[in-house]
């Protein structure tokens, strides 16, 4: 069967997930497990453009496999300097312990399968899995994905704005 397999990494999204938001929101901080590991936030509209051009034309994509990034690899630290330039408050990154996230998010009522995957995916995070950044979609869409300048500054009014 032709297939094209498509690997994002971290949703620009990410940052309005409930668990996220609300500490940015209420206490001016990013209180996330990751440690120095850097990604290069890619926003679920670039993808869904990526995806849909490829299904159209597939041609010459069979077989592929896409790694999706967005433009600008950053650490915490720097997402949240970007955060802190759009909405003009200043947010820091403070990391948290494993033990310290796992607590935060079983606030949010998720599954303890959700948390289990979220925790994994912090050891990842912290061990490199997510580096890189964007190579293909601009030249296979002819669009450039969003830099979390512009994924912040499209949801201003969401972070408290």
């Amino acid at each position: 069967m032709p297939t094209v397999r498509v690997r994002p990494t971290f949703f620009s999204e990410w940052l309005i997930f409930p668990w996220v938001l609300d500490t940015i929101v209420n206490e001016g901080k990013i209180t996330l497990p990751y440690g120095s590991g850097r990604h290069a936030p890619i926003a679920a509209e670039d993808q869904a453009r990526f995806i849909a051009t490829v299904l159209t034309h597939p041609s010459g994509h069979i077989g592929k496999t896409y790694e999706l990034c967005g433009p600008v690899e950053l650490d915490h630290q720097g997402i949240a300097e970007e955060l802190s330039n759009v909405i003009d408050r200043k947010i820091v990154y403070s990391p948290a312990t494993l033990d310290e996230y796992r607590e935060h998010l079983q606030k949010y009522d998720l599954p303890e399968f959700v948390i289990q995957h979220f925790i994994e995916v912090a050891i990842d995070y912290q061990n490199g899995v997510f580096r890189g950044k964007d190579s293909m979609i601009e030249q296979i869409t002819g669009k450039a994905p969003q830099t979390v300048e512009a994924f912040v500054r499209a949801n201003r009014q969401l972070f408290g704005a």
